[in-house]
This record gives structure tokens, C-alpha cells and sequence, in this order.
């Protein structure tokens, strides 16, 4: 069973171009049916004012807020030294959860628990890392190494599993599907197709991921965010598509 949809701001790109702000991506989100807004960090232009203007607009449009941070987790032997920052804007966004990308972790050297405890003093919301479309970072076998870290430390993270970076990443969707499932607590939803050598993020309508087979790995009910660039009508059609 498909659980609550949430729309990534990166489906305005073309508006947020143009000089729109995510501020105003909102009420449109709300227009389109979806249950959340998923903020972008590199979208922001003001950060501490667009947060606030965010989380008020999200309160009056009855929208939860999810934050995606575009920085890696861990920075070598250390968690990203801005931390704390990111954690106090989602705490402004009042946002219920927070990704990062994960990182290399082959050099870390800290405690994970200990490190979250000193900056998420400023918010309480769910924290997860995703596979992005770097090798480095994203790698199945870094990112079992990073959740090897998790267990050790005791620290509350999870995973949002992205359906198509791994094409990005020399590894097989559903070998990761299958050895992340047990921390997977959100899933980015988007698919790809390649063309004369050259390949791109689509909608799950018009990509070759099957991404059918890929859900069924994961436990039902959790929620999920298109991200990817497209009109309402493309949109509208994959969320179609989910529920049936």
C-alpha cells in the first residue's frame, strides 16, 4: 500500500529559474493533492527567511514539510562541520524529516550518536541519508559500511532509498533494495531512460525502471516523494499510477 506522497521542489525547476521562490511552490504542491513538500537546501536564496515564510505557508495549506539537504553527512574523519546549521533550519521549516547525502565514510572516525546529540538539539525530525548520483558517495558498498557505523553507534538514522541514482552508481536497484530494505524510512521516486549513450532522470511513466518491483522489496506505508522536473499533468499521472 502506497504511503503518503510527498512532491520535491525540484518538479518546479523551471518556475525556481525564472526567479520563483520555494515559498511559493506551497500552494501549488497543496493544488496537486500531495500530503508534503520536500524543501530543497540549494533552492534557498534566504535561508533563515524562506524557512519561516515555508513553515507558515505549509501550516496554513495543511502540508508537511520534509527538508533534502544537497551536502554530504560525513566530511572525512567528521560529520559535516555545518551541521548544526542545517539541523536549525529544519527546525524553522518544522520539518518532520531531514536527508543528507551520505558521504565517504571510509576515513570517518568519529561516533555518529554522539555528533547528532550535539546538533539536533535544535529539532527532533527524522533523519535519513540517500543514495545520490556520485560514485563516491554512493556506492552499495559505502553505504552498508555507513549503516555498519549506525548499528555500532546506536545513533537514529535511516535511509531513503532513490530509485534511479543507482544507475548513476555502478550498482544493481535491486540488490540494494534488497540488502537496504531493513533501514529504508523513505523512498524518492523517479525513473530514467538512456538514449544514444546519454541518460536522464523521467517520470515513472515515461522511464525503463521497474519500479513496481522494486516497491515491493519495502515494507508498505512509507511515504514517498516524486522528485524529478515536470508538469502538473506528469506528475498527476505517476501519483495515478501509485495508487492503483
Amino acid at each position: 500500500m502506497t504511503g503518503k506522497l510527498i512532491l520535491n521542489t525540484i518538479a518546479f525547476a523551471d518556475l525556481w529559474k525564472k526567479g520563483r521562490s520555494q515559498v511559493d511552490f506551497v500552494p501549488m504542491t497543496a493544488e496537486l493533492g500531495f500530503a508534503g513538500i520536500e524543501i530543497r537546501s540549494e533552492m534557498l536564496q534566504a535561508p533563515e527567511t524562506e524557512c519561516l515564510k515555508i513553515a507558515e505557508a505549509a501550516k496554513v495549506y495543511g502540508l508537511e514539510t520534509y527538508y533534502s539537504v544537497n551536502a554530504a553527512l560525513v566530511c572525512g574523519s567528521r560529520l559535516h562541520p555545518h551541521l548544526d546549521k542545517y539541523m536549525q533550519q529544519a527546525a524553522m521549516l518544522r520539518a518532520s524529516h531531514i536527508k543528507f547525502n551520505v558521504g565517504d565514510v571510509s576515513a570517518y572516525q568519529g561516533n555518529l550518536k554522539e555528533e547528532f546529540q550535539l546538533a539536533g538539539k535544535f529539532t527532533d525530525c527524522a533523519v535519513n541519508v540517500e543514495n545520490n548520483q556520485s560514485l563516491a558517495d554512493s556506492r552499495l558498498e559505502n553505504i552498508e559500511q555507513f549503516f555498519s557505523l549506525v548499528s555500532e553507534s546506536g545513533a537514529d538514522i535511516g535511509f531513503c532509498f532513490d530509485l534511479a541514482n543507482w544507475y548513476w552508481t555502478e550498482s544493481d536497484p535491486l540488490t540494494a533494495a534488497e540488502r537496504l530494505a531493513s533501514v529504508t524510512r523513505y523512498i524518492h521516486l523517479k525513473s530514467k531512460t538512456e538514449q544514444t549513450g546519454k541518460r536522464q532522470v523521467t517520470s515513472l511513466a515515461a522511464g525503463e525502471i521497474d519500479w513496481r518491483t522494486l516497491l515491493q522489496k519495502f515494507q508498505p506505508g512509507l511515504p514517498m516523494a516524486l522528485e524529478y522536473a515536470a508538469a502538473a499533468e506528469v506528475l498527476l499521472q505517476d501519483v495515478t499510477l501509485l495508487k492503483q
